[in-house]
């Protein structure tokens, strides 16, 4: 296979009622074009894997990497980021609530000159549809805290569907394990001056498999980041974190 112009990142874990059809989604919604499908089986205990290797046989593009245990969503963008072939990067969830009309618009932004493109819930024209008013007052609130913190620009600075140049990807260098890691490209990304683009997204609900996303485990993980995050925005050089 000739080198990908992009590589979309999904990382999965237990989503074996949603893998499928996530891959025949962006199969179908991107025939023709010359990219790579890279999932991150992020040590699935369940079929996931196995209906990844099947539909290998179908799909030449579609490439599979696994971690032996789970270890969380930014370690498996992490591993997608070090193992994508294409020049630039989009990472988005399995349960297909991230719309994939918004690619084509991500992808002419970075050629554009942008160096990320986040699909922005925060901004004129974005929004939730069908998810819960507690969930959605949640972020809200987390978010404009998180812009006052960290002086911000950026409207939605846990979105987790993005692109990226792929230099611009592994030059953040993610050290984030889990649920925070979008935050953390954020806020790396403000620091390292990036040209940052945002586009509305309507998020949705997802209609199959159970979230993954625990705000017990999440706040445990998020509390730490944000010291360590504080101190790398304000007191730090620009390239360490």
């Amino acid at each position: 296979m000739k080198k990908p112009e992009f590589t979309i990142i999904i990382p999965a874990w237990n989503e074996h009622e949603v893998i499928g059809d996530a891959i025949f989604a962006v199969e179908k919604f991107f025939k023709g074009k010359n990219f790579e499908l890279l999932i991150v089986n992020d040590g699935s205990s369940d079929s996931t894997a196995q209906i990844v290797k099947s539909l290998q046989k179908k799909y030449r593009n579609l490439r599979l990497v696994n971690h032996r245990k789970n270890m969380g969503m930014g370690a498996a963008l992490s591993t997608g980021f070090a193992n994508a072939m294409g020049s630039v990067v989009i990472n988005m969830d399995a349960d297909l609530t991230h719309p994939l009309s918004k690619v084509p618009k991500m992808l002419s932004w970075i050629k554009k000159g942008y160096d990320m493109v986040i699909c922005s819930r925060y901004m004129a024209k974005g929004g939730m549809k069908d998810v819960p008013y507690w969930r959605q007052a949640i972020s809200i609130i987390c978010n404009k805290i998180f812009r006052f913190f960290f002086w911000s620009n950026i409207h939605d600075m846990t979105s987790g569907y993005r692109a990226y140049k792929t230099s611009v990807a592994k030059k953040i260098n993610l050290q984030s394990k889990r649920f925070e890691a979008p935050l953390e490209s954020s806020v790396k990304s403000l620091k390292l001056g990036l040209k940052i683009k945002e586009i509305p997204i309507m998020l949705g609900l997802r209609e199959k498999g159970n979230s993954k996303f625990n705000y017990g485990s999440a706040a445990r993980t998020y509390i730490p980041m944000l010291f360590r995050l504080f101190i790398y925005r304000w007191f730090s050089r620009r390239d360490k974190l």
